[in-house]
C-alpha cells in the first residue's frame, strides 16, 4: 500500500517540457472545490468547475452536497481571487456545460438545466430535461457533456448501465456504453455512437469537425465517425482500434486540441490527455491522417508529477491561451480497489493548475457577455478553438431570427483572399445547422 504523501503537490514537483510553466491558479485551501472533476470557461471568461466530495456514495443521513463553482481572476495575475457558488446540494455532476442562458448538468438518472434569473450568479431555476438515465453504477454516468459545431450537445455513458429516456419522439434505450446526441431546439434525443465502451470521459471536436472519444478505463482512443453509424437497440458496433500508436496504454480521462497562440507552433493541433494511472500527466500526440481516419503519434510528454495524489481529470484551453487543469488530488482513484469507505479516499482536496509557454505572449482575455452578434459572429474568424466554441455559446442568448438575419451580412463582408476564407464560410454554415436552417448557395 502506497503511504499517504504529507505535503499536497508545489509547482517544483512537476517534471514540465523545456519552456513550459505551472502554477497553481485555484486549491481548497482558498476555494470550496475538493474533488473538481469538470472545468468550462464561460463567455464572461470565469472558470467553472464541478465538485464531487460525495463520490463514491453519499453517507446515509448526510445528504450530497456537491457543487457547481465559478471561479474568477479579476486582476488578470493568473490566480482565482473570487468564487461564487452557482449551485449546490447536486449528486455527481459528473458533466456540466453552458448554454441557452444557464447550465445543463448531469443529475443522474436526470439531465437538468439550471439558471441565474437575477443576475447574482446563483441557480434560482432547477428544470429537469430529460429523465431516465442509467444508475446503476452512478459513476459511469452521462458525463463530459460537449457541444458540437452542429449546436447539439454530446454526452458519453459507460458501462453496466440501463437507460431508457421518454422524449416526444418515442423512448429511447440503451446499455453497456453509448455517446448521445441531444438538440435542444428540437429537444431530440438519439443516440449517437452505440459501442461497448467502459468509462468514456474524452470528447473533443476538431477544428474542422471531427469528433475524437477517450475511454478511461480502457486507455483507448477513438476517431468517432466510423462508429456513428445507427444500430437498432441492443446491437453495438465491433471492436474498433486505438487512434494513438501505444502500447502501454495510460488511462485517460479529459482531451483537448492544442489551439492556442500561446503554446509552440509546432504543438498546434495536437491532441492532450490526462494520464492518471501509470503515466500521471499530460500527454501530448500529433494528429495525421492515415488512411479513411486519424492515427495520434506520442510525442514528449508536457508535463509529469511524481506525487501519487496528483490526478489530472479535464483539461481545457482558457481566454489567455493558457491550458487549465483540474486535479483530483487522491491518494485512491479507482472505485473498485479499495472499500468505499476506505479513510484514504480523500474527501476535502482539490486544485486547479495553469499551464503556460514563456517563449510566446498570453492573449488578452475577453468578456464575450457584453459584444454585439455582429461581435461574436468576427470571434468566429479567431484561431483559438476554444473562442469560437465561447462565442457560439454566446450567441446562443440571442434570438434565433435575430442571428439569421446577420449571417448573410456578415458573409457578404467576409475577405475572400483571406487565407482562412473557407474556414469562416464552414463556422457560418455550422451556425445555420445549429438553427436548422438551410443556405442552398453556401
Amino acid at each position: 500500500i502506497v503511504k499517504k504523501p504529507q505535503n499536497a503537490p508545489l509547482e517544483e514537483q512537476f517534471v514540465l517540457k523545456e519552456g513550459f510553466k505551472v502554477e497553481l491558479f485555484a486549491s481548497e485551501k482558498d476555494f470550496p472545490i475538493e474533488k473538481p472533476v469538470k472545468i468550462t470557461f464561460d463567455p464572461k471568461g470565469r472558470l467553472r468547475v464541478s465538485t464531487l466530495p460525495s463520490y463514491l456514495q453519499y453517507y446515509p443521513g448526510s445528504p450530497p452536497n456537491d457543487k457547481i463553482i465559478i471561479l474568477e481572476d479579476t486582476n488578470n495575475d493568473g490566480k482565482a481571487d473570487k468564487h461564487t457558488v452557482f449551485a449546490d446540494s447536486l449528486y455527481m455532476p459528473l458533466g456540466f456545460e453552458l448554454g441557452n442562458g444557464g447550465v445543463y448538468v448531469s443529475q443522474p438518472p436526470n439531465l437538468m438545466f439550471l439558471k441565474d434569473t437575477n443576475g447574482d450568479g446563483k441557480a434560482d431555476v432547477r428544470e429537469i430535461i430529460l429523465h431516465g438515465f442509467g444508475t446503476e453504477d452512478v459513476h459511469h454516468s452521462i458525463s463530459a457533456l460537449t457541444w458540437g459545431q452542429d449546436g447539439a450537445l454530446y454526452m458519453h455513458m459507460g458501462t453496466f448501465l440501463h437507460t431508457q429516456v421518454e422524449t416526444p419522439y418515442g423512448p429511447q434505450r440503451s446499455a453497456y456504453g453509448e455517446t448521445w446526441r441531444y438538440d435542444p431546439i428540437t429537444m431530440k434525443l438519439e443516440p449517437y455512437v452505440s459501442y461497448p465502451y467502459a468509462n468514456p470521459w474524452g470528447n473533443v471536436f476538431t477544428r474542422n469537425g471531427t469528433h475524437l472519444i477517450g475511454d478511461t478505463s480502457t486507455g483507448m482512443n477513438y476517431f468517432a465517425p466510423p462508429l456513428t453509424v445507427a444500430t437498432e437497440y441492443p446491437v453495438k458496433h465491433v471492436e474498433m482500434k486505438d487512434m494513438l500508436t501505444l502500447k502501454i496504454k495510460p488511462k485517460t480521462c479529459g482531451m483537448e486540441i492544442v489551439s492556442s497562440r500561446n503554446f509552440p507552433d509546432n504543438y498546434q493541433g495536437n491532441v492532450l490527455f490526462n494520464t492518471f494511472l501509470g503515466f500521471q500527466g499530460i500527454t501530448n500526440h500529433s494528429l495525421s491522417e492515415e488512411g479513411s481516419g486519424l492515427i495520434g503519434k506520442e510525442q514528449e510528454p508536457i508535463l509529469q508529477s511524481k506525487d501519487p495524489q496528483f490526478r489530472p481529470v479535464d483539461l481545457q484551453f482558457g481566454p489567455d491561451g493558457a491550458l487549465y487543469l483540474a486535479d483530483w488530488f487522491n491518494l485512491v482513484i479507482n472505485h473498485g480497489e479499495r472499500a468505499l469507505r476506505d479513510p484514504d479516499r480523500d474527501k476535502t482536496h482539490g486544485r486547479i493548475w495553469r499551464i503556460t509557454y514563456t517563449g510566446k505572449e498570453l492573449l488578452k482575455p475577453l468578456d464575450m457577455s457584453r459584444l454585439k452578434i455582429n461581435q461574436l459572429l468576427d470571434q468566429l474568424k479567431e484561431y483559438e478553438d476554444r473562442t469560437r466554441y465561447r462565442a457560439r455559446i454566446q450567441l446562443m442568448e440571442f434570438p434565433e431570427q435575430e442571428v439569421l438575419a446577420a449571417l448573410p451580412k456578415w458573409l457578404q463582408i467576409l475577405n475572400k483572399k483571406d487565407k482562412n476564407y473557407e474556414q469562416f464560410q464552414l463556422e457560418a454554415l455550422w451556425m445555420y445547422q445549429r438553427l436548422h436552417q438551410t443556405n442552398e448557395v453556401l
